[in-house]
């Protein structure tokens, strides 16, 4: 009887169901269908909460980061955006900062040969973590 206590109140919380002490169960609750878009809509609006808050921190991020705002060594100067990275270590630490600033694309073109197993795994890395944030990534391997 206690769970089903709980779980009733759990739905008072949620705001679908409220006491209601001139019903035989004690309890009134919304329409099915009411109460999953009403639960839906409280999902939403939870959600947007936490994406705007993730987002404001991003204008923070160049306060914070002394890379953010400076032009890269190996910068085109005419070219906007566009850098010329040689050794793996450069390439590595550059991905990993774009995995988390870049809100757009990244498009990169990569010469040689096949590439070793944990190059592979720590591009993957990086990758995965830039497409969670909704960047396009296209590469061209030559």
């Amino acid at each position: 009887m206690d769970d089903l206590r709980a779980a009733l109140a759990a739905f008072v919380g949620l705001g679908v169901a409220w006491f209601d002490t001139a019903r035989p169960s004690g309890v009134a609750v919304l329409n099915p269908t009411i109460a999953l878009g009403r639960l839906i809509e409280n999902l939403e609006d939870s959600l947007l909460r936490q994406y705007r808050a993730v987002a404001d921190t991003w204008s923070e991020l160049a306060t914070v980061s002394p890379h953010l705002g400076r032009r890269p060594e190996g910068a085109h100067p005419d070219l906007d955006g566009v850098e010329r990275v040689e050794s793996p270590e450069q390439m590595r630490e550059r991905l990993e900062e774009l995995s988390f600033a870049a809100r757009g694309s990244v498009f990169c073109i990569q010469p040689g040969g096949p590439h070793s197993r944990e190059s592979l795994a720590a591009a993957r890395m990086l990758d995965l973590r830039g497409l969670r944030h909704g960047v396009d990534k296209r590469s061209s391997v030559r």
